[in-house]
């Protein structure tokens, strides 16, 4: 009896034990519940959730929130990222350039701005590791924050090895840089100040139903059609659209109660591939699509020559451009509501003759003080450095024509059979990208027509043709006289290895004024008069000087050029000079014509494409290109360029079919005030 009292008491003690465990159970089941509804509800309401997530923000993703921290209703922290505009004035100190957008691989995620940011962040990471990123800029926090998921998170299926092997080429002397800094970045000046500026210029990302967005001004928009060479168009529907070069198109719509913006990389043609080069800049392609031509720098500006038609003729003539008080044009207006990283100080007044004839060389470039501060040679061979953009305006394509002078109807074919000459030299490198060694290897491929494939010139076709030309320059820097790396051999095929980074040299100012072949002049205020302090420009905190020290390869050639454009310049207003007075035999003074000579005039007939084809005759593997034939090289560059370029306007509003000054047919037209004034990158 006492044995089945035990035996009950025993069970009973049991049931009870585990109806206590369950209902514990169930009550932590309950609360874990309600916890992960209550984190469920607090991660549903904040928007910012989204930019936590890996898989859609990539290496941009925010520092996400823990599971406890939402259970306590903490929300996940504004994500601020570098604005369009803070990007592109990171272009324009020389941080990234055209072959960025060349060379973005072809991926398609939900966000679209997704590639552009990662694509511009992998050669900005590059620089950090060689100390060549402005210390403001690489150590602050959402900068930081980037390399680290960067380096964290691995996404090397985002990243193009284009960029990996362009690298290697220049490491190994295969190609030599080719875009110059503008001459007048003195050390020791006035420094552009970099905090809100740049990778500093940071915004919130919006977050438009559930999409982190990134907003962008009409302003901002604009400058980046320009810098993809994208003309923009509105749509019958009232949406904008615009292609542009290297694939890339845009498309602007209303949903949702917004302007969404959105960008996609599609496929290439071959025709369309991506080079070697080096590309083009930000700064050229927003100048010299609104008719200026940049020629010097300061700490705080950047000195242009804005082309208008009395400037036009003026170069034409002869006479000096000087820095004037006065009203410029719409499109200069225009180019200062840019995003820019320095302001502008443009130069288009015309010299009195008193001033024209006080120097030996035609179109000299005066401050307000009649103080030569540049040449008109030196100010175009620039643009063969970094300025061989997809589209310009008609007036600096007249200039540019006028300057190089010559017969350019050859120049286009024989350019690409030089391109294919030099290839040939050493085949394996593949200095000028995988399509150049495809069509090389393809039979018959000499009889290729490589001019424009149709009348209608368009960036996408001008950006693949004007990006060889960009690789070629390369090519022959490198091989040219001065240069000390070896054309061929086993330098070309060895292993990749980064580029050295040598310490940075203060230069003084006599030494700029030796290399640029005319004296530096402090800059300009605001209101035309001088100021002190030429300046560090982007050479803060060790930021990139991208101007090269005497002697360097590209040196040697920009040299030749000017000292080559200086004669064809010349021989070109004599030419107009000469063409003048026999139309007006009644003027002509005694003996004028006669100082003029049959050899100076040469240049101006002179077939580029002939010449050409001697100088890709005088080739050989083991030699160096001369400087004399190498600058020859560069002004047929430029010819072919100003003679193939599409033209662009831009204008502040869109203008009406009846409107005067609507532009010519087959002219690109970028407007700005017609744009929504804020829009979300998608």
């Amino acid at each position: 009896m006492s044995f089945n009292s035990s035996s009950n008491a025993d069970e009973l003690a049991l049931s009870q034990t585990i109806l206590t465990g369950v209902s514990l159970l169930a009550v932590f089941v309950a609360i874990f519940a309600l916890g992960v509804e209550r984190t469920r509800r607090v991660r549903e309401y904040d928007k910012g959730h989204e930019t936590t997530k890996p898989d859609l923000m990539g290496c941009f993703s925010n520092k996400p929130v823990g599971w406890f921290a939402s259970l306590m209703g903490r929300r996940a922290p504004v994500l601020a990222l570098p604005s369009i505009g803070g990007l592109i004035e990171a272009a324009d100190r020389g941080l990234w350039s055209s072959t960025t957008l060349d060379h973005m691989p072809e991926i398609h995620p939900e966000l679209t701005w997704i590639p552009l940011y990662e694509s511009i962040f992998d050669d900005l990471h590059v620089l950090q590791g060689l100390n060549k990123l402005p210390s403001a800029w690489s150590q602050s926090a959402s900068t930081r924050r980037v390399f680290v998921n960067m380096s964290r998170l691995g996404h090397a299926a985002h990243r193009s090895n284009l960029a990996v092997t362009r690298r290697g080429l220049l490491a190994k002397g295969c190609l030599a840089e080719g875009i110059r800094k503008l001459p007048g970045a003195v050390a020791g000046g006035a420094l552009t100040k970099d905090e809100g500026k740049g990778l500093a210029r940071l915004k919130a990302v919006w977050l438009v139903g559930k999409t982190p967005c990134i907003p962008v001004t009409r302003e901002e928009l604009v400058a980046l059609s320009l810098v993809m060479g994208m003309p923009i168009a509105k749509g019958g529907d009232g949406h904008y659209a615009g292609i542009g070069a290297y694939g890339l198109s845009l498309d602007l719509a209303h949903t949702e109660a917004n302007w969404k913006l959105t960008l996609v990389k599609g496929s290439r043609i071959p025709r369309h591939a991506p080079s070697m080069g080096g590309g083009y800049t930000s700064l050229m392609a927003k100048h010299l699509a609104c008719g200026s031509i940049p020629f010097a720098e300061g700490g705080d500006w950047i000195r242009s020559v804005y082309v208008t038609d009395a400037v036009l003729a003026a170069v034409r003539d002869g006479v000096c451009i000087v820095d004037t008080q006065a009203y410029g044009g719409a499109s200069l207006e225009f180019l200062r509501r840019l995003p820019a990283d320095k302001a502008i100080d443009a130069y288009y007044g015309i010299a009195e003759d008193s001033d024209s004839q006080g120097g030996s060389d035609p179109g000299r470039i005066l401050n307000a003080n009649k103080q030569e501060v540049g040449s008109w040679a030196s100010l175009v061979a620039g643009i063969a450095f970094g300025g061989l953009v997809p589209q310009a305006d008609r007036h600096v394509v007249e200039v540019v024509r006028f300057t190089v002078s010559g017969q350019a109807d050859g120049c286009v074919q024989n350019l690409e059979l030089l391109v294919d000459e030099l290839h040939g030299a050493d085949k394996e490198a593949k200095m000028f990208g995988e399509r150049v060694a495809e069509r090389n290897a393809a039979t018959g491929h000499m009889y290729v027509n490589h001019n424009f494939p149709a009348s209608d010139k368009n960036p996408r076709d001008a950006a693949s043709i004007f990006a060889r030309y960009m690789n070629l320059l390369e090519r022959v820097i490198a091989r040219s006289e001065g240069s000390p790396v070896l054309p061929t051999g086993s330098a070309a095929t060895g292993p990749v290895v980064e580029p050295v980074v040598e310490p940075e040299t203060s230069r003084s100012e006599g030494d700029l004024e030796a290399q640029n072949g005319y004296a530096m002049h402090s800059l300009p205020s605001a209101n035309g008069h001088a100021q002190g302090g030429g300046g560090g420009g982007g050479n803060n905190g060790g930021a990139v000087d991208g101007s090269e020290s005497p002697g360097q390869p590209s040196d040697h050639v920009f040299e030749a050029t000017v000292a080559l454009l200086k004669r064809t310049y010349r021989a070109a207003v004599k030419a107009r000079k000469i063409k003048a007075e026999e139309a007006k035999p009644w003027l002509i003074a005694p003996d004028t014509t006669a100082a003029h000579t049959p050899a100076e005039l040469e240049l101006v007939s002179q077939d580029l494409g002939t010449k050409l084809a001697e100088i890709k005759a005088a080739l050989r593997d083991d030699r160096k290109i001369p400087l004399e034939d190498a600058a020859t090289v560069v002004r047929c560059i430029l010819a072919a360029w100003a003679d193939t370029v599409p033209r662009v306007d831009v204008m502040e509003h869109l203008p009406n079919r009846e409107d005067p000054s609507r532009p010519e047919s087959g002219t690109g037209v970028i407007f700005m005030d017609a744009l929504p004034s804020v829009v979300a990158l998608s």
